[in-house]
């Protein structure tokens, strides 16, 4: 629970300082001319686009900083109840001039460079024989599936990012972004996983994963072969955990 509430506070302080480089102000709508007020005046940005984004996005933070608020203000007693809006009641909750933005009018305005980072070539790149519908090859074909997966969802994601954390440096299967939050979540996929060596080594790593401080079934996601198998295994992980708050 500390490191939850920890998570959310560093989420907190993300969101606030993002916020702080956007434009400020509200987006107005009349017929379909978008309008920036800002100080009781209003102008004209209806081929602004960038404006309108930076808006949509301030908009959206504020209803992000004002849920998790209240969830860092909730008793301790009430805090495992406590319900997080969904993307879409976030959208049903705002004014009108924002409702039928694009979605990625409101991503966090970072995430394109964070998709084009350079990532260092791939170990053993010559087993990369499985071409994905984003355009890279991975390792096999569960890797696909999961891979395809995330992209039919539109869930940013780079293939074997390396991740740190002190004396601990490997490579994830996937690395996620919530493309509303900026949460970033690992997402390892043992196929193997009963075979007794393959076993051990990935067990080390899931624990190493949670000594740096990500969280099982949130900001670390273990799938297994049975979740390939199992019909919409995939998209139920993709539900429940990257596309939530």
């Amino acid at each position: 629970m500390k490191i939850l509430v920890k998570n959310y506070q560093k989420l907190l302080e993300e969101l606030k300082s993002e916020q702080r480089l956007l434009l400020p102000g509200y987006l107005i709508i009349r017929g379909q001319r978008y309008y920036h007020r800002l100080n009781g005046c209003d102008r004209g940005i209806t081929r602004q686009t960038e404006k309108i984004i930076q808006l949509a996005r301030q908009k959206y933070i504020d209803v992000l900083i004002t849920i998790i608020t209240n969830y860092l203000a909730a008793p301790l007693s009430d805090i495992h109840n406590f319900r997080f809006s969904t993307h879409a009641e976030i959208i049903a909750s705002l004014p009108n001039a924002y409702q039928n933005l694009p979605d990625h009018y409101f991503y966090q305005t970072s995430l394109k460079s964070w998709l084009q980072q350079p990532i260092p070539p791939p170990h053993h790149e010559e087993d990369l024989h499985y071409p994905t519908k984003a355009g890279y090859f991975v390792r096999s074909k569960e890797e696909v599936l999961i891979s395809d997966t995330l992209t039919d969802n539109n869930i940013p994601h780079l293939y074997e990012l390396p991740y740190r954390s002190g004396n601990f440096i490997t490579r994830p299967d996937f690395t996620i972004k919530n493309p509303y939050t900026g949460t970033t979540s690992v997402w390892e996929h043992h196929g193997a996983f009963h075979l007794k060596q393959y076993g051990e080594k990935a067990h080390k790593k899931i624990l190493s994963y949670t000594k740096s401080g990500l969280i099982v079934n949130d900001t670390l996601i273990i799938t297994y072969a049975d979740d390939i198998t199992i019909p919409g295994r995939l998209q139920e992980i993709i539900d429940t955990t990257m596309l939530k708050i």
